[in-house]
């Protein structure tokens, strides 16, 4: 019998791990934190419970709200990396002010978890463009600096900004190969650049 149990038990065990590894291969785990718990909630469109979530990486459009609240909407780029998204709606009429005051500990706790997001968003970004650790970078000839790239939705690519006459701007990516970064992998906008076949 005991080794019936143990069997039926590793089998069930195998199925949910395929049944798991088929279900979210190539998705992203996104925990969505929701304050006050039975507002509704919308990922593009389509209603949806707070908790776990296994998206396919790609733009979505997350919405909530409650009568007496704020309403939230914000659209979100999801990676394959796990992303917690805290949502804390703010109250705005009396009655919803002294539901909040009972969920004030949801609310502080959706703080920690931004704040924790925002750290790992951090990270990622540092690891990703290395170069901000030297920048920004003056001298009396050039300053390198930079700036988010905002054909990346992803918010986690920049552009190396340079302001330097047009003498200078070898010693500006020599400075940058002497950091250790390759400057053809990086996305370099000289400012008050001047086209000379135009």
């Amino acid at each position: 019998f005991t080794l019936s149990l143990i069997g039926l038990f590793v089998t069930l065990l195998f199925a949910y791990s395929l049944f798991a590894y088929i279900a979210y291969n190539g998705k992203a785990k996104v925990v969505i934190s929701l304050v006050p718990n039975d507002a509704q909630l919308y990922i593009n469109s389509n209603k949806v419970s707070s908790g776990t979530h296994y998206l396919t990486p790609g733009e979505y459009s997350i919405t909530a709200s409650k009568e007496g609240y704020g309403q939230y909407k914000k659209t979100f780029t999801i990676t394959d990396e796990e992303r917690s998204i805290p949502i804390s709606l703010m109250p705005q009429s009396d009655q919803a002010k002294s539901e909040a005051e009972k969920n004030d500990d949801s609310y502080l706790k959706n703080e920690g978890i931004a704040g924790k997001q925002a750290d790992t968003d951090g990270k990622r970004f540092r690891e990703k463009n290395q170069i901000v650790s030297e920048l920004p970078y003056k001298t009396l000839l050039y300053t390198i600096g930079y700036q988010s790239d905002i054909s990346d939705p992803s918010g986690m690519s920049i552009i190396v900004t340079v302001e330097a006459s047009e003498g200078m701007r070898a010693d500006v990516v020599a400075q940058i190969a002497r950091w250790g970064y390759d400057p053809t992998e990086l996305n370099i906008q000289f400012r008050n650049y001047r086209n000379p076949f135009q």
